[in-house]
């Protein structure tokens, strides 16, 4: 059976993860069942555990990355008091509420720490 990832679906999917839109809506957005998506995460994780290279292992580094992005802009909004802060506060509590006040948010190139979903984070090198 063929599937259906590809760049082009990773690049849409990070899209669709840069509004900060949950998950599951991701997924359908860009025309998979969640499950797909989830099972394409877990694959890759375990790839990335192996040094398997996969498109899955891809998506997975990106959509962790992209969602770190997400949550790092957050935080800083949230820092400085900006206009929209009790919004990104918010947000933050109901969809990080395992993490936010529990670890630390780094999105250095060379590593991630961020939680998603139900998948454990990880430090992740590129």
């Amino acid at each position: 059976m063929a599937t259906k990832l590809s760049e082009q679906l990773i690049d849409e999917l990070c899209e669709w993860v840069e509004t900060d839109t949950p998950f599951e809506y991701c997924a359908q957005g860009c025309g998979i069942h969640y499950t797909t998506f989830q099972n394409w995460m877990l694959k890759g994780e375990q790839d990335m555990e192996n040094d398997v290279e996969s498109l899955e292992r891809t998506l997975y580094y990106r959509i962790k990355k992209t969602y770190a992005w997400v949550v790092r802009n957050s935080v800083q909004k949230i820092k400085n008091g900006d206009r929209s802060w009790t919004g990104e506060a918010w947000i933050r509590q109901r969809r990080d509420n395992v993490f936010m006040d529990k670890q630390e948010i780094s999105t250095a190139d060379e590593k991630v720490i961020v939680q998603l979903g139900n998948i454990k984070g990880r430090h992740i090198k590129q």
